[in-house]
């Protein structure tokens, strides 16, 4: 059975302060998310067997814009879901449902204005104009996924966690083939595939954990919500727009290569990326719910902070230097052929994921007044590295150098992200609350 009867859910979380279990914790983590990342990649590399690369274009597209519009779908109150009182809980639920209906009427309604206008830009790729009339369901898939994916980040549910990873790529590289099985347009699959995964796996956890379910759509006083939305205002005001600027720069690759560079040749870097994504998600999703979960916690300590550092670290440079070594034995397999820039671009393309996977569980787990305008400001350097690289693209560099570019990008964010991380702990264990607002 994948998902025992629904149970409620508990306060208490168990304590991952320990090496013992840490280590433990993040060993069960990543074999569950190995596991679902070699169904996504056994199921992509089928399909990109029958479709060529071209439609990993638009679809790099699609990705990028939604995950700029559902980083702020919720002005980024559901972060606070790590650091906030028990009583806290169900308000603050509350209110990102709130924010998320807004968000998503606002997103619809232009998306529905760009299809009947049509604007010159949709024509420009082909497949673009049902990424845009997608992009309202991917994101909603999204943003509930989050949502509770926090919630059970929160409460330590790792073995639900756990669970819902291999669910969702086993649905979706089963709908993948499936559509492509049935006639359907490639681009069409990959996003229907993208958004059906997420809403099943969704669907799954509600039920699995009824009492997030009934605290999201409990009616509450709207007095409770603002005087939570006011408590919290440092979320919106720093968080959202330090998140909003991390991932632009991070969507800026998928987002201009294919601006740049014909459709096959694109495709095949956005492919490439696709599938180095799966291994940085399995480390990444190890370590983010350990280090947010941590958070809420009695003690911090910078011992922990520092052991989380160098774990991630190595973890990261070993799994990556391995897969760039059996890539690079097997290169001259690919030769000639349709995907012989997938293979060749892996090389420096190892940089940039390096530093993404190191960066991504530290810049969302920095939480707190005192800390996020310094979180803000190194973003904003973050994005200036990175438009500095697409400027270099523009002006004519080789598609080499421009990837290396991006990657001495993620190198710094790692760098700086890594030190705001530990900076945030202090050396001796203090109240989970102090400096979060």
């Amino acid at each position: 059975m994948i998902f025992p009867p629904p149970v409620k859910a508990v306060k208490q979380r168990p304590s991952i302060s320990t090496p013992i279990t840490f280590t433990a914790t993040i060993l069960q983590l990543a074999s569950s998310l190995v596991i679902s990342r070699s169904l996504s990649t056994g199921a992509l590399l089928i399909f990109s067997y029958f479709v060529g690369p071209e439609p990993f274009a638009p679809f790099g597209v699609f990705i990028a814009i939604v995950t700029i519009l559902w980083v702020g779908i919720f002005g980024c109150y559901e972060q606070a879901l790590f650091v906030c009182r028990d009583e806290e809980i169900a308000p603050l639920a509350r209110l990102c449902c709130a924010v998320a209906t807004l968000v998503l009427v606002a997103v619809s309604l232009i998306c529905v204005g760009i299809t009947m206008v049509r604007p010159g830009f949709v024509d420009t790729m082909q497949g673009l104009p049902l990424v845009v009339i997608a992009i309202p369901f991917a994101l909603a898939a999204r943003a509930l996924h989050r949502l509770v994916c926090n919630l059970a980040t929160r409460a330590g549910h790792f073995s639900l966690l756990v669970r819902s990873n291999w669910m969702q790529a086993a649905v979706q590289g089963s709908v993948l083939l499936a559509l492509l099985a049935g006639g359907l347009p490639a681009i069409a699959c990959l996003v229907a595939a993208d958004v059906i995964g997420l809403a099943a796996v969704t669907a799954l956890m509600l039920w699995r954990l009824p009492t997030f379910r009934s605290m999201m759509l409990a009616r509450l006083p709207r007095s409770k919500l603002m005087s939570c939305a006011c408590s919290w205002v440092a979320m919106p005001s720093w968080r959202l727009a330090m998140s909003l600027t991390s991932v632009t720069a991070l969507s800026l690759p998928a987002l201009t290569i294919p601006l740049f560079f014909p459709a096959a040749l694109a495709g095949q870097i956005v492919f490439a990326m696709r599938m180095l994504e799966l291994p940085s998600n399995v480390v990444t999703g190890a370590v983010t719910p350990i280090l947010q979960n941590h958070l809420s916690s009695e003690k911090r300590s910078r011992s922990f902070a520092v052991r989380a550092v160098i774990t991630l670290t190595a973890l990261t440079v070993v799994t990556f230097g391995i897969i760039a070594m059996l890539v690079a034995l097997l290169t001259p397999v690919f030769q000639g052929g349709r995907w012989a820039m997938s293979a060749e671009s892996v090389a420096p393309l190892t940089i940039y994921f390096i530093g993404l996977t190191i960066s991504a569980p530290f810049v969302g787990s920095v939480i707190g007044v005192a800390i996020e305008r310094g979180a803000a400001a190194s973003q904003l350097i973050f994005l200036s590295l990175t438009a500095s690289a697409v400027v270099l693209m523009a002006a004519g560099l080789p598609l080499f150098w421009v990837l290396e570019a991006f990657g001495m990008a993620c190198l710094v964010r790692a760098l700086v992200s890594g030190a705001m991380y530990i900076r945030q702990h202090p050396r001796q264990g203090t109240e989970s609350n102090v400096g979060y607002r």
